[in-house]
């Protein structure tokens, strides 16, 4: 059985920059969204404090 190997590896010479940025992306959408979730719940705390 022949060890597992990375994909980017085995992937086309090109390929390695463009799946740097769709995680950059990902990551980028992720920490949109938590910011929405967190000012979601600010806001719930606060409209509840009134």
């Amino acid at each position: 059985m022949q060890p597992q190997t990375d994909s980017a590896q085995r992937a086309a010479p090109g390929s390695q920059g463009r799946s740097r940025r769709v995680r950059r992306s990902a990551l980028l959408w992720a920490l949109i969204a938590l910011a929405f979730y967190l000012s979601f719940i600010l806001m719930t705390l606060v409209r509840g404090w009134k």
